[in-house]
């Protein structure tokens, strides 16, 4: 099993254990994140510097300190996650680039970026005024040669396709504006944390701060092969497994919970959403793994369920949390919104995007599926629709409404769904279940129908 870590990068003027506070305690204390392990990347820095005093090392020269620390300190560790703050997200992003363009392998599977100015910081160009040749601060500033560079490279060595990365706003920062923590405006991965500033925005008070919350779902969610109560089969490595990989998103209204009739089991209520649709781009890399498509027509065109040899799926799963040449997690679930609401006659609002915030990943098996005489291994990508914003309450009250009288759409209780039967008689798909965590209280539905 890998080894896996936490590693904290603090900003500019920090030190792990003012930067950080409880964060790392939090992270240890928690049952689920016991996997993982907590380490620091510390370094010389400060907001000042006098001249003819201490010399601060360059961004570059930090980046390939961190290398050192990883391959010498950390060197077991083949699962990393870099949780950065300010200018530590910039250390390690260039530690990324360097890596890459070496043609290193990355241990680095995923990076959570609080407050980090991506494209500069204003109040950086202040700082250089007050400290004479502080290198540091000169390379935070907009616009500087080291903040282009790492734009420039991020977007043309595609990084972002090989570690999954996470943005966190403070929306009270006045150091980091919105726009630079983004890094670009029409970046899906991102996080708003409302009441903080760019130094409290890393300092959780307890294990229900948002901050750690953020933390914690964002290591999880990402986090290979979580299984479910569903035993894991040993497979034979040239045996023919069926993969499907779906998100479900949980809507909430008065504590019951959506569900629609499948329109492939019409006799099962299941949760709004479906497979993932695999992109162009995408082709080339399954075609190298082998994969074949269940279903070539219809509406299941380019869906991410078929097969392939199970010698294969650990090279799949990798790929598939690349998130190259597939849809985003988001984008599959805005899709699947508009469909599956339109076959019920309920048409979304123009004008609104849905926003989704994930809960967790659920993978069951391999296991062997006796009737159809083949292995499965399916994901499940589990997300709550976020309901903060006045048109998201409308849509679901509106939603809640549209139910009334219809046969096709049903809200449940979380009991009605362990059961696997509403009490007014409808079935209810075994995978809702992962509403409310990694249990699978009864065997699978039978096999879709293509009619």
């Amino acid at each position: 099993m890998a080894k896996r870590l936490v590693l904290f990068v603090h900003g500019l003027g920090g030190d792990p254990a003012g930067t950080w506070k409880r964060f790392p305690d939090l992270v240890r204390s928690d049952d689920e994140l016991s996997a993982f392990d907590i380490g620091h990347f510390d370094y010389p820095t400060s907001p000042l510097r006098m001249i003819f005093w201490t010399r601060y090392p360059s961004v570059q020269t930090l980046a390939g300190a961190l290398h050192t620390q990883i391959e010498n300190r950390f060197h077991d560790y083949d699962d990393i996650t870099l949780v950065c703050h300010s200018l530590g997200g910039l250390i390690a992003k260039r530690y990324l680039i360097d890596r890459i363009e070496l043609g290193d392998g990355l241990r680095v599977k995923r990076m959570l970026l609080f407050a980090v100015p991506n494209n500069g910081a204003g109040l950086a160009s202040i700082a250089t005024q007050l400290s004479s040749h502080h290198r540091q601060a000169q390379q935070l500033c907009r616009e500087s040669d080291l903040v282009i560079g790492i734009s420039q490279a991020w977007a043309r060595l595609k990084v972002a396709n090989q570690v999954k990365v996470n943005y966190v706003v403070a929306a009270l920062d006045r150091v980091v504006d919105e726009h630079s923590a983004r890094e670009s405006w029409d970046n899906p991965a991102i996080d708003v944390v409302v009441d903080r500033g760019h130094l409290d925005v890393v300092k959780p008070v307890d294990e229900n701060d948002l901050s750690f919350l953020i933390l914690k779902r964002f290591v999880n969610a990402t986090t290979p092969l979580t299984q479910s109560s569903s035993a894991a089969a040993e497979v034979p490595p040239n045996a023919n497994l069926r993969v499907a990989f779906s998100a479900l998103v949980r809507i909430e209204h008065g504590g019951k919970y959506a569900l629609v009739r499948n329109l492939h089991r019409p006799e099962t209520f299941a949760p709004f959403g479906g497979v993932f649709k695999y992109l162009p781009l995408g082709q080339e890399d399954l075609d190298r793994l082998e994969f074949r498509p269940q279903v070539k027509g219809s509406d299941m065109q380019h869906d991410l369920r078929g097969f392939i040899q199970a010698r294969l799926l650990a090279e799949f799963v990798k790929w598939f949390d690349t998130g190259h040449g597939r849809e985003s997690v988001n984008t599959c679930l805005r899709r699947e919104l508009v469909e599956e609401t339109l076959e019920i006659g309920f048409e979304l609002p123009k004008g609104d995007v849905q926003q989704f915030r994930h809960i967790r990943r659920v993978a069951e098996g391999p296991e062997f599926i006796a009737t159809e005489d083949y292995f499965q291994f399916r994901i499940f990508e589990v997300c709550d629709l976020v309901t903060e914003t006045n048109s998201a309450e409308k849509l679901v009250s509106q939603l809640f409404a549209h139910s009334v009288g219809r046969k096709d759409l049903v809200w449940v209780t979380s009991d009605e769904i362990k059961k696997g039967r509403a009490v007014t008689g409808e079935v209810i798909a075994a995978h809702a279940a992962y509403f409310f965590g990694n249990t699978r209280y009864r065997q699978s539905d039978p096999g879709f129908s293509t009619i």
